[in-house]
Formats: C-alpha cells, structure tokens, sequence
C-alpha cells in the first residue's frame, strides 16, 4: 500500500475546500464591511480557520501528488509556490483577523484574492492544458459540433485534420505540454513519435502498436485509454488503425492515401470529405474565356462549345467545310487552357503540329485518327499530364509509338484500329496499364 500516493491523489478533492472556505470569507467580509458585530466577527475567524488548515493539508498532498510526475516542470513549479504562499497569506489573514490588524488583513485578503486565482489557472493548466481556458474563445465556432472540414481534397492532412483532432478530444487532457501521464505526450506528432515511459507507442504492426493496443482494450482494463471520459468511438479507432498501417506520417495528405471502404464511408458521413474521382471538368476552375476571343477563333475556322452547363472548359473542332492549317492550331493556343476536347480527325495533322497539341494542358481527349501522324511525333504529346481518352484509329502508329502512351498516368481509352500496333505491343501496352481500354479492332 502506498499512503503517499494514495494521500497525493486526494489533492483535486481536497484544494476545492479552503479555496471555498476562503472566498467565503472575504465576500462576508467585504459584505459585512460597515455593519461588522462580535457574532459575524466570530463566524469569519472559524471560516478563516477551516480555509487555512484546508491550505495547509491541500499544499500538503498536493506535493506528494507532484512526486507522480509526469507534469510540466515550470507550471509545477508555480502552481506548487503558489499555493504554499496562499496557505501562508490564509493564515496570515486569520492571524490579522483574530489580532485585529486591520491593515495588514485587508492587504492579506487583497493578495488572497489574486493567489486564488493564480494558482487555481496554474492547477488547472497541469490538468487540462495551458490553451484550456482560452482555446472556446480561440476556436472557429463555426465548426465547433461538425467534423467537416472547410478546405479542399488536396490540402487535408490525414494526421493534423483527422487524426490528432479525436486525439485532441479524448486524449490530450492527460497527455500534454504541462501534463504527461507515463511520460507520454501528444500535444504533438513529434512527441507522439518519441512515446512515453515505456518507449515508442507507433508500430508499422499495427497490433504491436501500444497507442492502438490501449485504446482498443477492454473498458474494465486497467491499461484501457483513456481511463476517463468518453473512449474514442468505432470510426475513430477505425481511422487511427488506418493511419498506423499506412505509415503514421505527419504530413500524408488524404488524396495520396490508400482508402478502404470502411474508410471512405466514415470520411464521407463524418466528415463530408467525398474522394469519388471527379470528371476533369468538375475539378477544374477557370475562368470563362473572352466572348472575343471564342468570336475571333470561331472567324478562323474553329467550331467552339462548352463541354457542359457548369464548366468553362472547351470542346474545338475545324468547322465542317474548313480545311485544317497548322496556322489555325497556332491560333488556338489563345484557348490553350480551356481547350479539354480537340476533334482533329480527317485532317492534315502532322508530327509538327502535335508539337503545339503538347501545350494544351488540359486535354482530356484528343482525335487524331486518319492523320498523318508518326511514332516520332506522337512522342508530344507524352506531356498531356490529363489526357483520358485518344484516338489514333487509321494511322501508321506502331509498337514503338505506345511507348509515348505509357507516360501517359491517366489514360483510360485508347483506340489503335488500322494501325501497325501488334498483339504483342498490344498485350505489352495492357500489363503497363491494366486499367486501360484499347479498342483495337
């Protein structure tokens, strides 16, 4: 049996008596200040009395609490100073009362008033944080009672805006800057990664992970986490374990993790973040381009359209009856970043012109078929980083020119009909990209 421990760990218990006690009894005294009889004289000494032995017996276990551990050595320091001086100003307040000392009372009760306080933020800073008081007053409102997160796919990080939130929540009150219970604090990935007493509490083995052993235990386990409060949830231990077996890193974002099912439905209920793929054009914001400059190309041959109500990308095609020039593909580059649909089959396309084609950076589907393109022009357009479907039916592209297909990352249809493309460059093309639809005839 260890009594100091036992004696230290009634402190939260104990400090809240004489701090009552001893604002009781500066309030009569200051409520009584002008009508003071020997009966209310009498009832503040004993007031005074019980709030200076409370002080005396919280400074007391509050010490033997300290010898724990596992708390901030400079809010330690004057939470615990603190609260010997407030003892000793509390019977110093009963000794001016009892001795009637006027003057040196009122000031005792002046500085009683400040030490209360003091003390009380430093205790309460050991026990909850130093951001406790403040962080209501610091926190966007807004998204107080809401998960979901006010930012785009590619700028949510999976550790800083899903994970340490729910470890903040459940976790940190324990585990911080001012208090680290088994030496472990998780005010920060830095420290979450150094771990507690024991060591690391991050595994790449999920199951040899003591962070997630613990907070998956048995709610009567003594080892269980957190031992108070309300225990993560389902989907939050469903994230943590993701995240623990993708790694544990500080700075992945959402859009270069690996998603299961389960995964993708908490994110989507819980945090409205929808990782469906979007079309090209649902992902991309541009501004309109110039009704000018629609009518000037539209005046040189072009056939020019929106690909959809609600975007601003552009469908182009040389007009019926106009025949294609490589001087009007020049005039095209005025609309190179609208331009995600380019319609230049049965037209004099050549190798040189899919120089200019490379510019366009936002194609998403490019018709070359029955053109004269070659192998070692079609090497260009390697560069269409968004390129999703081509097609080269009808032309003399051979099992060299697919080598500039599989630079391609988001290619999904390929049509090689009437080409000199082989089965073997075929089936070469179709292990490079398993995903890929060719339509060779």
């Amino acid at each position: 049996m260890n009594l100091s421990e036992f004696f230290g760990r009634l402190h939260p218990l104990i400090v809240h008596l004489p701090i009552g006690f001893l604002m009781i009894a500066i309030l009569l005294e200051f409520y009584f200040r002008n009508k003071m009889s020997p009966g209310k004289r009498k009832s503040i000494i004993f007031i005074l009395v019980l709030g200076a032995v409370g002080s005396i017996i919280a400074a007391l276990f509050g010490w033997l609490l300290a010898e724990e551990g596992g708390f901030n050595e400079d809010t330690l320091f004057w939470h615990r100073w603190l609260g010997i001086s407030t003892a000793v100003i509390a019977i110093l307040a009963l000794w001016s009362k009892y001795k009637s000392q006027r003057k040196v009372y009122i000031f005792s009760l002046v500085a009683l008033s400040a030490l209360l306080m003091l003390t009380g933020h430093f205790g309460g800073s050991l026990t909850h944080g130093s951001d406790y008081l403040l962080q209501p007053l610091m926190a966007d409102n807004s998204s107080v009672n809401s998960k979901e997160l006010d930012k785009p796919n590619d700028s949510i990080v999976v550790f800083h805006d899903i994970v340490k939130p729910f470890i903040d929540a459940k976790c940190i009150s324990c585990h911080n800057d001012d208090k680290q219970n088994g030496g472990l604090n998780l005010s920060t990935f830095e420290h979450l990664e150094i771990g507690g007493d024991n060591g690391k509490i991050l595994h790449s083995n999920v199951w040899e992970s003591e962070f997630f052993r613990r907070v998956t235990l048995p709610q009567e386990s003594e080892k269980f986490m957190p031992p108070n409060g309300i225990p993560l949830t389902y989907n939050e231990t469903t994230l943590l374990k993701w995240w623990i077996e993708n790694g544990a890193e500080p700075e992945t974002s959402i859009i270069d993790s690996k998603l299961n099912d389960a995964v993708k439905n908490i994110l989507l209920n819980e945090y409205n973040i929808d990782l469906t793929p979007k079309p090209f054009a649902e992902s991309i914001t541009l501004q309109a381009l110039s009704e000018t400059v629609i009518s000037n190309l539209e005046n040189k041959g072009w056939s020019i359209s929106v690909v959809s109500p609600n975007s601003n990308l552009l469908d182009a095609s040389p007009k019926n009856g106009v025949k294609f020039t490589s001087e009007m593909l020049k005039d095209l580059l005025a609309a190179k970043k609208h331009i995600t649909w380019l319609k230049l089959g049965n037209t004099s396309v050549n190798n040189e012109d899919l120089k200019r084609i490379s510019q366009f950076e936002n194609l998403t589907d490019l018709r070359l078929n029955d053109t004269k393109i070659t192998d070692e022009g079609l090497s260009h357009i390697s560069k269409l980083n968004n390129l999703e479907a081509l097609n080269i039916y009808d032309t003399t592209i051979s099992d060299e020119g697919l080598n500039a297909i599989k630079a391609l990352k988001k290619l999904k249809r390929i049509y090689l009909w009437k080409t000199k493309v082989t089965p073997s460059g075929i089936s070469e093309l179709q292990d490079n990209k398993p995903k890929l639809t060719i339509i060779s005839g």
